[in-house]
């Protein structure tokens, strides 16, 4: 086996490296990016909830509270789940990173 062969062999063998780490770091921000939305979205819920039990909102309040905890469940939705799906780092970065 030459030493061109050899370089050929380590380089492919780094870029399989780098390219399994992109991808496991792009799974763990669209889970970490999901619970973090899921977080939010119970808090939120269970707090409305328990101020309307609380409370005993009338009708005329519950419905705009409603709608703010669906704006705010749609928004954190899109910010946290459907952006991580968006980013994705290049492998020269994932490659810098690695050799931190």
């Amino acid at each position: 086996m030459s030493i061109a062969q050899m370089n050929q062999s380590k380089t492919a063998d780094f870029r399989r490296i780098v390219e399994r780490a992109n991808g496991t770091i792009h799974k763990t921000k669209m889970i970490l990016g999901f619970l973090t939305w899921f977080a939010i979205t119970a808090t939120i819920w269970l707090g409305l909830f328990a101020a309307d039990n609380l409370l005993d909102l009338p009708t005329a309040l519950r419905f705009p509270f409603a709608i703010a905890g669906l704006i705010i469940t749609i928004g954190t939705f899109i910010k946290y789940v459907v952006g991580t799906f968006r980013k994705h780092q290049s492998d020269e970065r994932v490659a810098l990173m690695l050799e931190e």
